[in-house]
């Protein structure tokens, strides 16, 4: 990819920044000077995003902006701007961008410096760079939300721009916990960068769903977590083009975080997961399960790298990563990787890509199931340890997903 590409692509629907402080306009604009810097780059990501918001010039059908709400509490942003009247909720405060005033400046200045320093990938660049507008979530110290908060991301016009960059910042108080899902319904590019600051003993559930047809959804994920904090991250991806990363940053003792995994593919789909996870103190832990279902001329791509620090002693971390393809032509790349220098850890990875299991399949016939309910059952089979901790729409949504992607592979 050339440099003209991107900027052709930017500017085609440039549009004046906000009003921000000081402090978060030097940060918005050091990401433009590095993407300036790694547009020159050969990029993929950003030639398949490009190839798909063309599209999205075309009359697109009525169900790419349909979509499910998943809790009672709804925050929707819509063409990357947050709503000025929000919701109300006890225990938790909520800025947008032209409201905040210090503390909260300085906070979301520091977090956000935190990851922009050594941050340069393309699709997070972009989106510190061209975000219109940002919504900060504060949840003080020692509160419990129980119902999860929704955070729908809407991109209905037809003209341009054809992309949306919303920018949201979570912090999680002192033993405080909170479940967020976060899902869009686009009828373009929806690339949005989600930063976390998990306090000592807090939790943090984190629902990531793109399972509309959608053209291209793309997200940036960064979690700083505390002393005995948890971070659980769990992505579902059926869309045409989903591109997904995250940066976790386990600070200090007793920190853990759980990433979790699914993307079914039929046709000429494509999902991408590139995570980072960086055990930074003893006694740190972490988990790894994706798994994806790959059919037709799909691609599938999973790399993950893990880092334990030689401060990081007696740290505990597995991988694990599985493809299924249905089809000679499915594509998978499957890197999962590993960088120790502790020498007192537990580490463990497993990859691998294959196809049905024909024993399991006869043994099923041989039963009296027939030949494609015999299939259906180990797919689903394959899937149902992620699928299963998906909300009950979600969940009804994967299950159609892979009745497509099925019959994409017959």
């Amino acid at each position: 990819m050339h440099s003209h590409n991107t900027a052709s692509f930017l500017d085609s629907g440039a549009m004046p920044f906000p009003e921000e402080h000081p402090s978060l306009r030097a940060l918005r604009s050091s990401s433009r000077d590095s993407l300036q810097a790694a547009s020159h780059r050969p990029s993929p990501d950003i030639q398949r995003v490009i190839t798909a918001c063309s599209l999205c010039k075309c009359p697109l059908p009525d169900a790419c902006l349909s979509y499910d709400v998943y809790s009672p509490h709804l925050i929707a942003s819509n063409n990357g701007l947050w709503p000025h009247q929000l919701p109300v909720i006890p225990g938790i405060s909520f800025f947008t961008l032209s409201s905040l005033k210090d503390p909260y400046t300085a906070a979301l200045h520091t977090s956000w410096h935190l990851f922009s320093a050594h941050d340069d990938d393309i699709l997070s660049l972009l989106a510190r760079s061209l975000y219109q507008d940002a919504l900060f979530i504060d949840i003080p110290p020692n509160t419990v939300i129980d119902i999860p908060l929704h955070i729908l991301h809407l991109l209905k016009t037809q003209a341009a721009p054809h992309y949306a960059m919303p920018r949201l910042h979570i912090s999680v108080g002192k033993n405080s916990s909170v479940q967020i899902i976060e899902s869009s319904a686009s009828a373009g590019f929806i690339n949005s960068h989600l930063t976390v600051d998990i306090g000592d003993g807090g939790a943090v559930m984190y629902t990531r769903l793109d399972i509309t047809p959608s053209p291209a959804t793309c997200s940036s994920l960064r979690a700083s977590v505390k002393g005995n904090a948890s971070l659980t991250a769990l992505y579902a991806a059926s869309a045409p083009l989903s591109r997904h990363t995250a940066t976790i940053l386990l600070e200090e003792q007793g920190a853990s975080a759980t990433l979790l995994g699914l993307s079914t593919l039929s046709f000429h789909h494509q999902s991408s997961f590139k995570l980072l996870v960086d055990h930074q103190a003893a006694h740190t832990s972490s988990r790894q399960l994706f798994k994806g279902l790959v059919a037709d001329t799909s691609l599938g791509s999973f790399e993950s790298n893990v880092v334990i620090r030689k401060e990081a002693q007696q740290s505990d971390s597995h991988q694990h990563s599985h493809f299924l393809t249905l089809g000679a032509a499915a594509q998978t790349v499957n890197k999962p990787c590993f960088d120790i220098f502790a020498d007192d850890v537990i580490a463990a990875h497993g990859a691998t890509s294959g196809v049905i299991d024909q024993e399991e399949l006869f043994y099923l016939t041989s039963r009296g199931l027939a030949m494609s309910d015999a299939r259906r059952l180990l797919i689903e089979g394959f899937c149902e340890e992620i699928i299963c901790k998906l909300p009950k729409a979600a969940q009804e949504a994967m299950y159609c997903s892979i009745v497509d992607t099925i019959k994409g592979a017959s």
